[in-house]
């Protein structure tokens, strides 16, 4: 692509009004039978009909999947409701002209939201409690909570204690930062969210943009390879399970901890 600054729209519902910023320099994804009219009523010529799967991050993947080989400098990944939804027009507008990698996100949208269950960092971005409390009463196919899929994406790193993101997975992203994973990374992360609208691993998937565009962390070997789906199952149904035993491990050693230290207060001359 020639451009240095292109514009891929997950398209549900609404309008389309953030195309102004975008000039030609755009692809939209319109999402589902439900939105199969809108898409033939769209009169530009850079559209896309998908099946209506994975939140947004499933038009974003499969941006990056078709274009992978030929990414532009910078692409703009946003919702068509990124504004008003997420944050005011004028907050869109300045940051989605950044040429870093950006959440599209405003600091004001998130008045309530006190420590520890939300902080915001010096850089005005928003940080969450990492305890998957969004995925309490559902069931992922794949995973059913962000601690092991994170350990799954990266094996060599501690899940994080707060999450930074970008509330509807909307964000600026150089080329360069895409391109610190693997094309197949990307399609495994398609693959993982591609079963139903509001696929459980697809908040996932907008909690770990971070890490995936920024972190130094390499990435799992077995995401560097494209599986089907009953590879990618079985190897998260194995990841499930280390993650369970190293959790329970950790608290029989810390609940070990805490009798020995009991019994040494206990003892003459303890602390007690």
């Amino acid at each position: 692509m020639s451009a240095r600054r292109f514009f891929c729209v997950s398209y549900y519902e609404g309008n389309l009004d953030l195309l102004k910023y975008a000039g030609e320099d755009y692809l939209v994804y319109f999402k589902g039978e439900e939105n199969r009219e809108s898409y033939e009523a769209f009169s530009g010529p850079n559209k896309v009909w998908i099946e209506n799967t994975g939140y947004n991050l499933s038009a974003y993947l499969r941006f990056i999947d078709d274009h992978y080989d030929d990414l532009p400098e910078i692409v703009v990944f946003c919702k068509n409701s990124t504004y008003p939804r997420h944050v005011s027009e004028d907050c869109f507008s300045r940051l989605c002209m950044r040429d870093v990698y950006t959440p599209i996100v405003d600091p004001e949208s998130w008045e309530g939201m006190n420590f520890p269950v939300a902080v915001m960092s010096t850089a005005g971005d928003f940080l969450e409690i990492n305890d998957s409390w969004y995925s309490r009463k559902k069931r992922g196919r794949y995973f059913n909570d962000f601690q092991s899929f994170f350990r799954f994406l990266f094996p060599d790193t501690r899940e994080p204690t707060y999450v930074r993101f970008g509330p509807g997975a909307n964000v600026v992203v150089p080329r360069a930062h895409i391109l610190l994973r693997s094309r197949a990374f990307y399609r495994n992360l398609r693959s993982f969210i591609g079963y139903e609208p509001l696929a459980v691993e697809s908040f996932f998937v907008e909690r770990a943009l971070d890490a995936i565009f920024c972190a130094p962390f390499e990435e799992n070997p077995a995401m560097s390879v494209s599986l089907d789906s009953a590879g990618l199952a079985d190897l998260a149904k194995r990841c499930q399970e280390t993650y369970r035993a190293q959790t329970r491990l950790k608290r029989a050693v810390t609940r070990l901890g805490y009798a020995v230290s009991r019994r040494m207060n206990k003892l003459p001359g303890g602390a007690s």
